[in-house]
């Protein structure tokens, strides 16, 4: 089966039960959107475009609907999705990271409910994961921290300097970008690995 519609690849793919009997597809792509698909049908139901790009008063707020309503929007503000995780708390919501400075926890609806800003103006991000409790999301960014953010105050509870450099064990001045966390479904560890191609040998850093 397949599912046609993303305007670019796809970077992030997961299944979600949002009713007793409904199995929804959720994915994030380069085209700036996340979709829920009918698993059955492969049909896209609903199509996410956050604005989180741009100047204050045109990003995506809490409280404001992200569905895309037509096919001809502007990708405009709207930067490369790399991830979307669903999660169980709050139900039947999704976090939606996009190489940008903020990120969203969702609906399924499509209205948000929570944003987190990086800390940097600049700053973007660029892989994320959330923890099995559903309390904490774990986002690396493009200056090689890792921050951590409480989910439901959407507040910083604590950032590693150097997480990029010490998970790939860079001493040069630029470390390679963080491709790809997955956090431990029952411990308490963060797993991180970039396939930046300036590396002399590729690793997997596992962080308690």
């Amino acid at each position: 089966k397949e599912f046609r519609g993303h305007g670019s690849y796809v970077n992030s793919c997961h299944y979600v039960v949002t009713e007793e009997t409904m199995v929804n597809v959720v994915t994030g792509s380069a085209d700036g959107t996340a979709r829920i698909w009918d698993a059955r049908s492969g049909e896209v139901m609903k199509i996410f475009r956050p604005v989180s790009a741009g100047p204050k008063d045109v990003l995506s707020n809490i409280g404001v609907s992200i569905v895309q309503t037509g096919d001809a929007l502007s990708d405009s503000g709207s930067p490369n999705v790399h991830s979307v995780i669903p999660l169980h708390t709050p139900p039947r919501s999704i976090i939606i990271v996009s190489r940008s400075s903020r990120a969203f926890l969702v609906s399924m609806s499509g209205i948000v409910i929570q944003t987190f800003e990086s800390e940097g103006m600049n700053t973007a991000f660029v892989a994320a994961a959330v923890s099995p409790s559903n309390r904490w999301l774990y986002i690396a960014t493009d200056d090689g921290n890792l921050c951590v953010y409480d989910i439901s105050s959407g507040k910083v509870e604590r950032t590693i300097r150097n997480f990029a450099a010490d998970s790939t064990k860079t001493t040069s001045a630029s470390s390679p970008e963080i491709t790809e966390l997955i956090h431990h479904p029952h411990k308490g560890m963060l797993a991180a690995f970039s396939n930046d191609k300036g590396q002399k040998r590729g690793s997997l850093a596992l962080w308690k």
